[in-house]
This record gives C-alpha cells, sequence and structure tokens, in this order.
C-alpha cells in the first residue's frame, strides 16, 4: 500500500485476462439482481447512468422495524467465466469504496458459463483488501513539452 492509500502497482502485461466480456457481465448483472430481491432488498441498476457513482447497483433493504432507517448497500458487481479468476477494479471504483466504507460491497460471481455460479460477497473491499490489491499502471497518453515542440519547428 503506497502512503496514499493507494495499492502497489504492477505491470498490465502480468494480468493477461483482465478484458471484460459483456455476456459474462449481463450474467452476473442479472445474478445479482435476483440475489438481492430474494432476500428482500430493492436493488436498482445504475450502472448505465455513466454519472462516476462507481458501483452498479443500489439496493435498499428492508426498513428497519426500530430506527425506521432502511440500510442502502451499493455494490459493484464483477462476473467471470469461471470459476476462481481474478477481478480488477477501476481507479474510480476503488476510489468510491473507500469513500463509501461499509455501505460499498464488491459482488463477484465466478462460474457464469458453469452450470453452478458462485457468488463472493465483500463489504468494503478497498478496506478488506488494502494489503492485497495490486495498481496496474496502463500509458493513457504521452506529453510532449514545450521545448521539445519549439526546438523541432523546421
Amino acid at each position: 500500500m503506497t502512503e496514499e492509500g493507494y495499492p502497489a502497482t504492477v505491470e498490465v502485461s502480468k494480468y493477461p485476462g483482465m478484458r471484460n466480456d459483456p455476456e459474462v457481465e449481463a450474467f452476473a448483472m442479472q445474478y445479482v439482481m435476483d440475489y438481492e430481491r430474494q432476500r428482500g432488498w430493492e436493488p436498482e441498476d445504475v450502472s448505465q447512468k455513466h454519472d462516476g457513482s462507481g458501483f452498479d447497483i443500489r439496493s435498499v433493504g428492508p426498513v428497519d422495524e426500530v430506527t425506521g432507517i432502511a440500510s442502502v448497500q451499493r455494490i459493484e458487481v464483477k462476473g467471470r467465466a469461471q470459476h476462481n479468476q481474478e477481478v480488477a477494479l477501476t481507479v474510480n471504483e476503488w476510489r468510491k469504496a473507500q469513500q463509501l466504507g461499509d455501505s460499498y460491497w464488491l459482488y463477484v460471481v465466478w462460474g457464469c458459463t458453469s452450470e453452478n455460479p458462485q457468488l463472493l460477497t465483500i463489504q468494503n473491499p478497498a478496506k478488506v483488501f488494502a494489503g492485497d490489491a495490486k495498481e496496474i499502471k496502463q500509458v493513457t497518453r504521452y506529453v510532449v513539452g514545450a521545448e521539445a515542440l519549439y526546438s523541432k519547428i523546421v
């Protein structure tokens, strides 16, 4: 873990299996929505809003009879075709997990293409995986300084 609270850096080439599969992800989302409804919660798919919320589902639990308050979980869903596969969270997802603490959950659905999918639920993944997560650096652009630009004028 770095001083800023972010995971240590590793090379992206060490994690070749970290690409998205839209069909697997769709299955995982439906699986989690069904799971939430079965346990008496009211899930809402917020993944298509693209509003920077950093999670896929906002799920509201039953109202507590004593306090009159309903619990809210913010759920990031990750689906994998096979069992025992790694998952990656985006920078935004990791930051939101840090900010939202115990109300942020990571739901991993392993075996989305198998007959026996397995659901893993992890509360506050930024805290739980603080020592286990590795940051993956990717080049998104190259910067050319003003001096270099000026020196190449023909």
